[in-house]
This record gives C-alpha cells, structure tokens and sequence, in this order.
C-alpha cells in the first residue's frame, strides 16, 4: 500500500505540476516571453534556455541568475535550489532544439540518495505540442514527501497526458556522489538505466544501481513529438525544504543524439559540375547524412554521409531544382532533419571563339537537351557581368554556334563572350565559361 500511495502522490505531482501548465515549462518561454528575453548557456555542444518564468511542476519560483545556474570552468553545469531575499528558488534548463530517438545519458554528481523528502532532481524529455498531448520519458529522485527511510528514491516513468504511463521505482544507494544515467528512446520500446559512478555502459553488473524497460506504444513519444531535453531540480508544491537547506548538483556531462544541423545552404545554379551543400558545423555530431527529394514533400532519399560540414551532389539532373536536408550523427543517435533549401546543378556549357578568316570570330559550344534557348553576350571588358546591354542576340534551341562578323583584326579593339542557357525546366541561365578575342598592333621596331 505503501507504494501505491506514493505512486498516486507522485501521479497527481505529475498531474497539476506539468500537465496543467505544462506548456509554460517545456514548450519554451509562455506566450508574450519573446526567447531574446530569457538567458541562453552553452554546454554539453548545446543551447540551453534558463527557467525564470513561474508554474510547474511544484508550482516554483525559478531562478536564471548566473548564481542559480552556471557551467563552471571544467564545463559541468551546477543546478541550485535556493533561498533569496525570504523565498527559494528552483532551477531548470531545457534545450532550445529538439532532440531525436536515441540514449541520453547524464553524468550527475550529488548525493541523490540522500535529497530532502522534498527535494526532486529531474532528467527527462518533454514535450507539449500544440494539441497539448505532453509526452514526457523521466528520470526522478524524489522521496515525494515519504520519510520512510525505506522509501524508494529513484523513479522511471513514461508519461502520456492521454495515457497514465508506466513507471517503475528503486533504490538508490551510492557508493560515492557520482552516478549515470541514461534514457533510451527507440521507436518501440524506452531503456532506463542507473550506474554507480561515471560509464559510457555498465562495466560489469554490480554498477548497476536499476534498469527498466517498457514496450506499452501509448506511452512511448515520436519524434514528431518534439522533444527536448530538460532537467529540474525542484520543490514539491513549491514548499521549502524540510531541512531547511539550499541544495546544488552537478551534471559533468551529457551524451544525446546530435542537435539539428542549421544555416543548410544548396547551390542555386553556382556549378554545372555539381550542387554544394554546407551547413554549420555541430558540435555534438561525428558525421552527418545528406538527403534529397524532387519536391519539398517529396520521398528523401539518401544521397551519402561526410564527416565535413559539406557535400557535393555530382549526380543532380542539370536545371532540375532538388530540395536538400541534412541530420546530425554520432554514437548515441541521429538528429532531426534540418531545415531545408532548395537547389540546382547549371546546365554545362564550354563556348569556345575561332577565327573563321581574319575578320570574323565564331563561338560555338555543344547544345544542351536542358536548354531551350542561348543568350549570346559581348562586352570590351574581360569579367563582364550579362545583362541587357551586353545581349547581343538569343537564339532557341538547339543552335551551338553564332558568329560576329568583323570583331577580329581591329588593334586595341578586343572582344569577349558568354553564353547563357536558360534552362526549360527552370527557366533561370546557366553561364558558360568567357572567352575572347585579342588584337595586337605591331610598331616597327618593337
């Protein structure tokens, strides 16, 4: 009975702290809190926002001074509660991304075992997307107000606002402060498992403190679920301490999967040799994967992986427009797609200029089946840009040469061309490579 009653107890903790105002705590700043307005701290390769605002769970005051909440020289990130000016403060961060299937694993440092009965540390993935079905996979450490010394301190649970959840307790007790801990979230199925001291994987069965494991489908989130990366430490029903004492825990490090990868830039016609895509550089991934589609909402298909932050697509159909997204990879998972961009490969085109006899230059180049149509462009200046003043004519497909007639054999009178394909498919040119011709005076003497 005893369990039960701390089951219910934690249940409706659950209940009001975060499925009533939910959506102030995991879904970012409430409405009308613009994110330039609330604290941003790098750690762990990641963005993180800082709780200020009030509400769930307990409901808490929160605190985002850098005295609350900091990452320390060695890169740990120190969570508090405390007692300001009369009142006590708890202390949450949350990702600023979202994060994907995979394991999350958390090195924390502090007696866990030992929080007052108030007290509750929490390592979870949350959501509450706009049709308000929260989605929560937690890890807690909370003797929920039971000061049994029996009591369970540690707490899994999977959480559905449509579904009550799963959930599974156990004993925490330390051999010293420091512990892992880890949540992985796979399609159908979530692991959880506890450690003593700091471990990639368990080394061997007695540093196993817990593991769990449930397979229900209502409870287990999808990735479109939007998921980030929390962790709180808090007071049940915002109430102090029952001893009275400020609390401080370290998280040395987190191993998740990769954030989402940003900035995705494809080439728009820059190369008829290929399609480049960058994007910025992440932090928390090895490699990456470059995927394509023939539409926006097309099938993506997997074009290659590269461990740079670049990718050449040698295989795009010339003036075809593709759309590109890239994921994030490293040994915990796969990050979500990227925003996207749109790309295209130039139609290829080598014009080459000949003397057809001492006063006529010819350009001729290979038709393209891409092309519908040439704009022949000429200037005196050898790096001109085309437009309407340098068009001398267009001519449709599929002609492969045009000729200017007495632009040779003037002395200091030089010439030079390009060639613009328009593309049929997508209507925009495709530059060829410039060439020219060059007349010479020769002075007698010299």
């Amino acid at each position: 009975m005893r369990y039960l009653n701390i089951l219910l107890s934690t249940l409706l903790a659950l209940a009001w702290g975060w499925g009533v105002v939910a959506d102030v705590q995991a879904s970012g700043p409430p409405p009308g809190r613009a994110d330039d307005d609330v604290r941003i701290i790098q750690w762990a390769g990641r963005a993180w926002r800082v709780r200020a605002w009030p509400g769930g769970p307990g409901p808490n005051d929160w605190c985002d001074t850098p005295d609350c909440v900091w990452v320390d020289g060695s890169g740990a990130l120190h969570l508090t509660i405390r007692h300001i000016n009369g009142k006590w403060y708890a202390s949450e961060v949350s990702t600023v991304d979202f994060t994907n299937l995979g394991e999350h694993r958390f090195y924390v440092e502090g007696a866990i075992d030992q929080l007052a009965p108030d007290v509750v540390l929490g390592l979870f993935l949350y959501s509450n997307i706009q049709d308000d079905d929260v989605e929560e996979l937690d890890v807690e450490f909370s003797l929920w107000g039971d000061t049994d010394p029996d009591a369970d301190e540690g707490w899994y649970t999977t959480w559905s606002q449509n579904d009550i959840g799963d959930q599974y307790s156990f004993d925490v007790a330390l051999e010293d402060a420091y512990s892992t801990h880890a949540i992985d979230w796979q399609t159908n199925e979530v692991d959880f498992e506890s450690l003593q001291g700091f471990h990639a994987q368990a080394p061997d069965p007695s540093a196993i403190i817990a593991q769990w494991q449930t397979t229900t489908p209502a409870v287990i989130p999808a990735p479109e679920d939007e998921m980030r990366i929390h962790i709180n430490l808090w007071l049940m029903n915002g109430w102090p301490p029952t001893d009275g004492q400020e609390v401080e825990i370290v998280i040395h490090d987190l191993d998740a999967p990769p954030e989402i990868p940003k900035n995705v830039q494809a080439g728009d016609g820059l190369s008829s040799a290929q399609v480049q895509i960058t994007w910025d550089a992440v932090a928390t991934a090895d490699s990456y994967k470059v995927f394509r589609a023939e539409t926006p909402t097309g099938t993506k298909t997997l074009l290659g992986t590269t461990v740079s932050a670049t990718f050449d697509d040698g295989t795009a159909t010339p003036d075809h427009t593709y759309t590109y997204w890239v994921t994030g990879l490293n040994d915990q998972g796969e990050s979500l797609f990227s925003v996207s961009d749109e790309g295209r490969r130039a139609i290829p085109m080598q014009v080459s200029a000949l003397l057809s006899n001492a006063t006529d230059v010819d350009l001729q180049w290979t038709h393209q089946d891409a092309a519908c149509d040439y704009s022949i462009h000429r200037d005196a200046a050898p790096y001109f840009l085309p437009s309407s003043e340098t068009l001398a004519d267009t001519l449709s497909a599929p002609a492969s040469s045009y000729s200017f007639p007495g632009d040779a054999g003037q002395p200091g009178q030089n010439h030079y061309y390009l060639v613009q394909a328009t593309g049929c498919e997508s209507g925009l040119p495709s530059d060829s490579n410039r060439t020219g011709e060059f007349d010479f005076a020769l002075t007698p003497g010299n």
